[in-house]
């Protein structure tokens, strides 16, 4: 009965409403070609995730809703870009309506070496290994607002950010939460059809002082080596990743509250990814002992991520032995109109087992409005 609800909801949605994009903007270098160009950039994604998550480490939930970004890009130089626009997103079933002002200034500092300052390439943007970054924050917050250094060359791919989550000050009404993170892709050679690059991953997450009620104060780090060996055959892309991933509580306490668990810990995480550019399929293993990140996917954490409403673990395990299956149908309308429809199968062998049910639909496109020269 759920296959066929699914496949009910599914086609529903594809005939009734476009369905998500999860990711505002891809990141990349400013093409250091325009100068005085004004453009206008169009950016649509709605969104259908069903997550049944059956064990003690989450619920189930869905997400059924849409963002849109209009904004407008202005290069002052070749090597300056300045954005300006407006981020709204809604749930459907909701009535509230969030929306905040989009401001990103995006500053070539040599050939290879971008700054970005305000809005940056955010979430899934980054890369960041499941087990440390779930999919599903690219829905519940697709906006990161910080520093950000870019970096491109034909065999090294870095990303380096700081993002505020939410700022503390006097009298503040939120909790301080800042995090930041290294993703680096290095390739170490590309020989006709074979490919082997190395990911290296840093992730620190904070969350500070709160000036009214109790609620954890919180410091950890992660961090993930791996191998991701590629070989193309034709359109069919076959990739082995073997990943190792470290945790470990940087909070100065002792204290039952606002301590976890678990101080330090690891997993490891086996994956052998089938591609081609309408189907994806992933069968993967992992391992964990004593692992958890504060934005990580629950099905990979031995603590459950209800410490950081409450200041207490939910449940806990100190090893999970967990099989995971994707597979997913990526269909192309034009250059700027992109969907995916999706599934996946976490089943732990404690008996858990999780699935979840996703379709996505993304339009974005840039308009180019005219040349502005400034009065001198």
């Amino acid at each position: 009965m759920k296959t066929v609800k699914f496949i009910l909801i599914a086609f529903a949605l594809w005939f009734s409403f476009p369905a998500v994009g999860q990711i505002v903007s891809n990141a990349q270098l400013l093409p250091d070609t325009s100068d005085k160009d004004l453009f206008f950039r169009i950016n649509v994604s709605t969104y259908f995730k069903d997550n049944d998550y059956n064990t003690p480490y989450t619920v189930s939930y869905t997400y059924p809703g849409y963002f849109i970004v209009p904004s407008f890009e202005y290069y002052i130089t070749p090597k300056t870009r300045l954005s300006v626009g407006l981020f709204a997103q809604q749930f459907f079933g909701i009535d509230t309506f969030k929306s905040i002002p989009y401001i990103s200034i995006q500053q070539k500092i040599t050939k290879n070496f971008d700054l970005v300052l305000g809005q940056i390439y955010g979430t899934l943007n980054h890369g960041l290994a499941e087990p440390l970054y779930s999919f599903d924050n690219s829905i519940i917050s697709p906006m990161e607002y910080g520093i950000q250094l870019l970096y491109r060359n034909k065999g090294v791919k870095s990303d380096m950010w700081i993002d505020w989550q939410s700022l503390m000050h006097f009298n503040s009404l939120f909790q301080e939460n800042v995090e930041a993170g290294i993703s680096n892709d290095i390739t170490i050679f590309d020989i006709s059809n074979t490919k082997l690059t190395l990911p290296l991953q840093l992730y620190f997450f904070h969350l500070g002082n709160f000036n009214r009620g109790n609620l954890p104060i919180l410091s950890t780090f992660n961090s993930m080596i791996g191998m991701n060996l590629i070989n193309k055959q034709g359109n069919l892309q076959m990739s082995l990743v073997p990943l190792f991933l470290y945790y470990r509580e940087l909070s100065a306490t002792d204290s039952v509250f606002n301590s976890l668990p678990y101080k330090q810990g690891h997993g490891f995480y086996f994956k052998l990814i089938f591609e081609s550019p309408s189907f994806y399929f992933m069968s993967g293993t992992w391992l964990g002992t004593r692992f958890f990140a504060p934005r990580g996917e629950a099905n990979f954490l031995n603590i459950s991520r209800g410490y950081l409403l409450t200041g207490y673990p939910v449940a806990k395990q100190d090893h999970r032995l967990e099989f995971v299956v994707k597979i997913a149908w990526k269909f192309k309308i034009d250059k700027f109109v992109m969907g995916r429809l999706g599934t996946g199968f976490y089943y732990d062998i404690r008996g858990y087992m999780s699935s979840y049910y996703g379709l996505y639909f993304n339009i974005g496109q840039l308009f180019y409005l005219k040349k502005f020269n400034p009065v001198e």
